[in-house]
């Protein structure tokens, strides 16, 4: 009896290492596991990993399969880039991506505001060499940003000596005179300061004081920016000309403003897991204002672009969750993710898609208050979402 026991246990083992091993030998064979997401369904075909992948474009590749200068070859060959790279050295204050015609064919770059100093750099998204374009000077910058439909002109918010006041200054990327026939041409990092090959500066005007948040129009050269009064807020568009109206005003000090469309503008209150949010869409042409979510505890909100959607971080008793739902937040749906609105930009072709930096993890309480502070940071992981069909594809880790 004691015989065929053990030789029971014997088999059972046996299968239960031949189980084992054949699991180990689907994962070294680099097969996805039956409910793993396959490309296309969720993941990325492959993980991007950021780093410092140099400062020089690759060299020209030749396609697979065909000799370089056989027959067929083709007369030119695209720059293969990284699909991420380090930009800027040190912390930037705002970024702006755009293109250019030059020489007859279309030219992506980036230009960039570097934090310590208001310097401002610029690259060639082929070349990924930062030049320095405009050395002037402001230091203790606390946020900044250009405006979307204008890569001259951008917001600085700065404390001033003491430390205990913030000015707002609207200013534009503007020529210095040539001191020869031509200009000078823009000067490589860390070069030009002495020389004078620095071909712009930074010239501009103040808004009012005592502005606590503000943002860019996405297709023209306005901002909206709220100022706190004694009985609430007013909310002001300023355009590049100086001009200044007032469209909105409300009871709630704290509102946090993201101007999205040409005609949506989303209010979200101030969000803690200690309170209650409300969310409101402003239409920034007629001042009409609609409530579009209410008593939401730690509210995160955004809006479509085009107004078709919005989406809206809060706390429950499973923890947070972000929904989409329709533009009166009726309807929500359940997004896959934990989104940060201030961590997302929408795609520029699809309106219902975003993309987004993701934290790996989301705590479970302290947040939004603690990242908003700057107590907490987070390690994010870069998706690709689509919120009406929502689909995730992971970007970037």
């Amino acid at each position: 009896m004691q015989h065929k026991r053990a030789l029971w246990y014997i088999g059972i083992g046996i299968l239960v290492g031949s189980a084992l091993l054949a699991v180990l030998w689907w994962y070294l064979r680099g097969a996805a596991l039956p409910n793993a997401p396959q490309a296309g369904e969720g993941a990325a075909p492959q993980e991007i990993s950021f780093g410092d992948t140099g400062s020089i474009a690759p060299a020209p590749q030749t396609p697979a399969g065909q000799a370089a200068g056989g027959a067929g070859a083709p007369t030119t060959s695209p720059l293969l880039l990284p699909k991420l790279w380090r930009v800027s050295a040190g912390p930037a204050a705002a970024s702006y991506v755009g293109v250019r015609e030059q020489e007859g064919e279309k030219r992506w770059f980036i230009r960039y505001l570097e934090k310590n100093t208001g310097h401002v750099f610029e690259e060639d998204v082929l070349e990924r060499v930062p030049k320095k374009i405009s050395n002037t000077t402001v230091p203790r910058i606390q946020e900044a940003f250009w405006l979307p439909a204008d890569p001259d002109t951008l917001v600085l918010r700065y404390l001033d000596s003491s430390l205990s006041q913030v000015f707002t200054y609207l200013a534009r990327i503007v020529a210095v005179p040539a001191r020869g026939e031509d200009a000078a041409p823009p000067a490589a990092e860390g070069e030009g300061e002495s020389s004078g090959a620095i071909p712009f500066a930074l010239e501009g005007s103040f808004l009012e004081e005592g502005i606590s948040f503000l943002t860019p129009a996405p297709s023209s050269q306005e901002i909206f920016y709220l100022v706190p009064e004694r009985d609430g807020a007013v909310g002001k568009v300023a355009a590049a000309d100086g001009t200044v109206r007032t469209v909105f005003s409300s009871p709630l000090r704290g509102l946090l403003p993201r101007w999205e469309g040409a005609r949506t503008l989303t209010l979200t209150t101030l969000p803690s897991e200690e309170s209650k949010g409300y969310a409101f869409i402003l239409d920034p042409t007629s001042g009409a204002v609609r409530p579009v979510l209410f008593e939401k505890t730690a509210l995160l909100s955004g809006s479509a672009p085009d107004g078709s959607l919005i989406f809206f971080t809060t706390k429950g008793e499973g923890g947070y969750t972000t929904f989409a739902a329709n533009p009166d937040g009726s309807a929500p749906r359940v997004v896959p993710l934990v989104l940060i609105p201030d961590k997302c930009v929408w795609a520029r072709t699809q309106a219902a898609v975003i993309y987004c930096a993701v934290p790996g993890i989301f705590p479970d309480r302290g947040e939004p208050d603690n990242w908003y502070q700057g107590v907490t940071s987070f390690n994010d992981f870069l998706w690709e979402i689509d919120l009406r069909t929502m689909r995730t594809t992971l970007l970037a880790t």
